[in-house]
Formats: C-alpha cells, sequence, structure tokens
C-alpha cells in the first residue's frame, strides 16, 4: 500500500512571505478595502486566539469574534490550562455576582495571569466591583 504525508513546513524550506503579502493585497484590492501600510509585518506572528468559559458565551462576544480572532471555549477546570499558549491574547469572561463557580472570575484571572494574558471582563458597574474584588483588585468606582 502507498501513502504519503503533507507537512507544512512553509517558512522552513521555503520563505513564502512575500507570496502570502501578495495574495493578501490582491484579496484586498478584490474586495475594495485598503489595507494599513506595513500590513503583512504587523501582524505576522501575532496572538489570535481568545478563551471564554462556556458560560460567558453571550450576543456581546460576537464583536470579539469579528475581528477574526479564534475562539476557544472551555466548559470545566480541565480544558482551562491547556487552552492558554502562545497564541492566546485574552480571557473573555462574563463578570459579576454569582460567577464565582469552577471558571468564574477568579479561577479565569489566576489562569490568565500565568499565561501572561489579558482578561477582558463583561459586567456592569457592580458586577466590575465583584470581580475586582475577586482577584485584589482595588474596586475601581469606590
Amino acid at each position: 500500500m502507498k501513502w504519503g504525508a503533507i507537512f507544512d513546513w512553509d517558512g522552513v524550506i521555503i520563505n513564502s512571505a512575500a507570496h502570502h503579502e501578495t495574495s493578501w493585497e490582491r484579496l484586498s484590492k478584490e474586495c475594495g478595502k485598503a489595507l494599513p501600510a506595513n500590513h503583512f509585518k504587523r501582524g505576522f506572528g501575532m496572538k489570535n486566539e481568545v478563551i471564554i468559559p462556556e458560560y460567558s458565551r453571550n450576543v456581546y462576544d460576537h464583536a470579539i469574534r469579528m475581528v477574526g480572532v479564534k475562539v476557544i471555549e472551555v466548559k470545566d477546570p480541565s480544558e482551562l490550562e491547556g487552552a492558554f499558549n502562545s497564541r492566546t491574547a485574552m480571557a473573555y469572561i462574563l463578570a459579576g455576582p454569582g460567577d464565582d463557580g469552577p471558571l468564574g472570575t477568579k479561577v479565569i484571572a489566576e489562569a490568565a495571569r500565568r499565561s501572561g494574558a489579558a482578561i477582558v471582563a463583561s459586567c456592569a458597574v457592580r458586577g466590575l466591583e465583584t470581580a475586582a474584588g475577586r482577584i485584589s483588585w482595588a474596586a475601581p468606582c469606590s
């Protein structure tokens, strides 16, 4: 039996950066959109994953998805540590009273802190004060 393998060695065997840049510029032109100056070098290697606990998914995470990131949804604490990696830009959580469960603000904040990722908390002012207290930040509105 014959078999084969495909390896993505782009940048290892050949340098195809110019081809990638050209393809983005062609697509931009076809769509009638302008790319910012130095677009390819500025975006190359950027972090592009956002961790969102399942309970935090809501209509507002649409704004996060629209910037082109990959959403990593975690359902329980066993998935959390493995979800953070070198591509993680941030964790997004719905914070407020009652979010102190196994994937609550404190747990997510500690995991994000260990990985060096940012945290975006969607909450009302009261929720922000609760969240800040859980992770030992000064209450922002007191």
